[in-house]
């Protein structure tokens, strides 16, 4: 067999020198540009006299990494599977005035890091 090599060979042969703790550009001494987008899915249980609600949202960031460039990549590659999405870099997410905030767990952790080519 040889040729075209599985996603997960390439995800192993990515991660195997990849370290997660570091930015994109560390080695360049420089920032890394994200961009952010919300979408709100439910926004309610308003509470008008502590200025409290809820809202569920979907937040998608989006920033280059070019120490996961492999050239096997042809079509974007997804990773659902959170053990998988811990070995990679993430930019940091708050929201400062917020009182309260989690990711949704419903069975598993609700995560995607979509490698494009």
């Amino acid at each position: 067999i040889c040729g075209k090599m599985t996603d997960l060979q390439i995800l192993d042969n990515l991660l195997e020198s990849y370290d997660r703790r570091a930015t994109p550009t560390n080695h360049l001494s420089k920032y890394i540009p994200v961009s952010c987008e919300l979408y709100i899915r439910s926004f309610g249980s308003i509470d008008p006299s502590s200025m409290d609600y809820q809202v569920d949202i979907y937040l998608r960031q989006t920033w280059v990494d070019e120490r996961l460039n492999h050239a096997n990549i042809t079509q974007p590659l997804d990773l659902n599977d959170p053990n998988l999405v811990k070995g990679i870099w993430k930019p940091e997410v708050y929201f400062p005035n917020a009182k309260h905030a989690e990711f949704q767990f419903v069975t598993v952790p609700n995560v995607l890091v979509r490698i494009n080519p």
